[in-house]
């Protein structure tokens, strides 16, 4: 399989609206969280799930979970500050979130000094005891290439596995 670059036009395209693009990037970012920690089949999630997109999971001493947002133009940092207190209130024992966006922030004009909406979010989560660790717009999509299933189904127009899973669904739906 030949593959480019992804990039979020593509996976505008893929699901043209606003609504769609959130819950497959919410999908996209399950993903690759459990590829990076390894967790081969799922992590446990309720609808509308409170805070976190799943439940958190422990590696030594750390509590992680994590949030996907999903934005159009800017970072919403009180969409991220929110996520961050009900995840606190529901996992009072977290102490690390992995927030992962399609955007990035704007540089700060200050030397060496963090972008003024990134360090409001990280000192709000520092009050409630939790660190935070950004995953953000280049860093998903470098992710995103380096694992095939995951570049096909959520980058690639018109894939193969896609066709595949619809035709499943087809066939299973015909069946019942």
């Amino acid at each position: 399989m030949e593959k480019i670059y992804p990039s979020w036009e593509n996976f505008k395209a893929k699901y043209p609206n606003e609504k769609l693009q959130q819950d497959r990037f919410e999908d996209l970012v399950r993903a690759l969280f459990c590829v990076r920690y390894n967790i081969e089949h799922g992590i446990f999630q309720c609808y509308n799930h409170a805070g976190n997109e799943t439940e958190t999971i422990k590696i030594g001493s750390e509590v992680i979970g994590f949030n996907a947002k999903f934005f159009d133009k800017k970072i919403d940092a009180e969409k991220i500050k929110h996520s961050i207190s009900t995840a606190h209130k529901w996992n009072p024992n977290q102490n690390r979130v992995l927030i992962y966006t399609n955007l990035t922030f704007n540089r700060s004009s200050q030397v060496n000094a963090k972008p003024k909406i990134q360090e409001n979010i990280e000192k709000f989560a520092t009050s409630l005891g939790i660190t935070v660790e950004w995953i953000t717009d280049k860093m998903i999509l470098d992710d995103v290439i380096k694992n095939d299933w995951i570049y096909e189904f959520f980058f690639r127009i018109d894939s193969p596995l896609e066709k595949i899973i619809k035709a499943e669904g087809t066939n299973t739906t015909s069946i019942f």
